[in-house]
């Protein structure tokens, strides 16, 4: 009935036909517009890569190569039964990984759903990790996501969410977070139909590790460069929001 009762303006027969053929037209240029729009947005991506990777990968042949394992401590979260769900006012976060999606935490988790307190995780016999702990989605669908993210605070995460924990007497967390970004989750998963990873395929991963200060300066140059390179990809996002809305 709401369809049926929409009013508006019906022009004749070959008005209607002028109006499709203005539109089809002007639907053409911004279709052609919109598609360089994503193509340069996919060699944005590729340049993201790229400088994390070449950057990472500078001075090889002087960091010594190291195992994962050897500098960082990777695990699994905890069941989250849901008696213990829902409550926003305890001091722990405890991260699914939808809070991944939420605004606020694209790099830093810092905003939950849930929290929990002390006397909570002792009877869960779970255990908060800290500040400076990378996480990523570990099983499913959600690995194909490729989403990292560093923890702000002292937070728990439910069993579907894998965290690292650098030892910051040799690696930086920023370091650590740095080198997960140039990594894709789905190559470390056993790619079977519900694809998972386990701490041994994460702690297996081979990397050059250099000096704390070799690392801060890594750091500072990634930083500059992938600034420029997000100024460029909210160009283009605005450019594509905008093509869509011209057509509207």
């Amino acid at each position: 009935e709401q369809i049926k009762n929409i009013e508006f303006l019906l022009p004749p027969f070959a008005e209607q036909r002028r109006i499709v053929a203005k539109l089809d037209a002007a639907f053409v240029e911004i279709d052609k517009a919109l598609a360089v729009s994503i193509s340069q947005k996919d060699k944005i991506e590729q340049l993201n890569a790229a400088c994390l990777s070449s950057t990472l990968s500078e001075h090889t042949e002087r960091w010594k190569a190291v195992q994962l394992g050897e500098v960082a401590k990777a695990l699994g979260g905890n069941g989250f039964p849901k008696k213990y769900q829902s409550n926003t006012v305890k001091p722990i976060p405890f991260y699914k990984v939808g809070d991944m999606n939420s605004a606020g935490n694209e790099k830093e988790m810092s905003i939950a759903n849930n929290y929990v307190d002390e006397t909570d995780l002792k009877e869960m016999r779970a255990k908060w990790h800290p500040t400076g702990t990378i996480v990523f989605p570990k099983i499913g669908g959600a690995i194909s996501t490729n989403k990292k993210r560093i923890l702000k605070s002292k937070a728990a995460f439910d069993n579907n969410v894998m965290g690292v924990i650098p030892n910051t007497a040799l690696i930086l967390p920023e370091y650590l977070y740095k080198l997960f970004l140039s990594l894709d989750l789905y190559e470390l998963s056993n790619k079977a139909a519900l694809p998972s990873i386990t701490n041994s395929a994460v702690e297996q991963i081979e990397i050059r590790l250099p000096s704390l200060s070799e690392q801060e300066r890594v750091i500072i140059k990634l930083d500059i460069a992938l600034a420029e390179i997000e100024k460029a990809a909210i160009v283009l996002n605005k450019k594509q929001v905008n093509y869509e809305a011209l057509k509207s």
